[in-house]
């Protein structure tokens, strides 16, 4: 397989997204005491997840090598730029708005940027998802989050 080819392959470049991902949580762990199984310190999560990106990514990027794939196809601008937008939106809106109509801006604001946009499909998701989030970090982790304005 030729080096430009092996470039355009996904699994040659989701291997490596994925190691680089295990890798920065491995190092945003690294200065956390990582403790034992029974008693685990605040570094044992993020660097038992960042060994199995590590492991995945290493798995999936060598298959690329040795297997030919799907080559990449172009970017998709308007998803990235409407789910940038979506996040930040949410991350500016929580405090002000409320999760409930952060997260339901979030969710209508990501349905939009696919292809197949749906606005039941969307608003179900959303009622279904923003009830669950408040009734699991609000409710029962107790977390101090704004549910409204």
């Amino acid at each position: 397989m030729s080096i430009v080819r092996l470039f355009r392959q996904q699994d040659f470049w989701a291997g490596l997204m994925f190691m680089a991902f295990g890798a920065i949580g491995i190092s945003g762990g690294i200065m956390y005491r990582v403790g034992t199984t029974q008693e685990m310190g605040p570094g044992y999560f993020p660097r038992a997840i960042g060994i199995a990106l590590l492991l995945l990514g290493a798995a999936i990027f060598i298959r690329g090598i040795y297997a030919p794939g799907r080559e990449v196809s172009r970017w998709a601008i308007r998803p990235l730029i409407l789910m940038t937008v979506a996040i930040l939106a949410f991350a500016y809106a929580l405090e002000w708005l409320g999760f409930i109509v952060a997260g339901t801006a979030l969710i209508f604001l990501s349905g939009v940027g696919g292809k197949e946009f749906n606005f039941k499909e969307v608003a179900v998701l959303s009622a279904a998802v923003v009830t669950s989030a408040v009734l699991i970090f609000v409710k029962a982790l107790s977390l101090p989050i704004p549910v409204w304005p």
